[in-house]
């Protein structure tokens, strides 16, 4: 089991859960998804989301290397997350055409995916490589749990 972080404060900080069934199925199992909270406010409940459902790695937005070097040295195993948007997007994708399930208690992810779309090219009135970056906190949570678990990530039975 592993989770995936976007950081956020003026805009939501998402954790997204998810584990790897033997069959390579991918499931959601929980999330935090909260806005306006310092990281020193969310550490405790990460270090309680590790303890409590043995999370082998969280994959963090490598946009921020002293909150992951932060919570590296409060005990938290995280790791700068594969930030690569596109195979991201294919691999979130791939998951969700293999059967991932997402828990209902997952209410960020759930109110976002419907909305997690291509960006508009403005000046060709096409579409952009690349997603809108509005609502999309708990979507790049689960891009970076996924590729954690694509590129070798714990395997568990759910």
């Amino acid at each position: 089991m592993v989770a995936g972080i976007d950081w956020g404060y003026s805009h939501n900080f998402a954790c997204e859960i998810v584990a790897r069934s033997g069959s390579g199925r991918m499931a959601v199992l929980g999330e935090l998804y909260q806005r306006g909270r310092l990281l020193e406010d969310l550490l405790p409940a990460l270090l309680a989301i590790q303890s409590r459902l043995k999370v082998a790695a969280f994959y963090a937005d490598p946009s921020e290397p002293e909150y992951i070097a932060t919570c590296q040295r409060a005990g938290l195993a995280v790791t700068p997350a594969i930030n690569d948007v596109l195979p991201g997007i294919d691999a979130v994708s791939t998951a969700i055409g293999a059967g991932l399930t997402v828990d209902p208690s997952c209410r960020g992810l759930l109110a976002e995916l419907p909305n997690y779309h291509w960006a508009p090219e403005r000046a060709t009135g096409g579409l952009r490589d690349q997603p809108t970056k509005l609502d999309d906190d708990a979507c790049d949570a689960l891009r970076y749990a996924v590729m954690g678990l694509s590129s070798g990530g714990v395997a568990l039975y759910v």
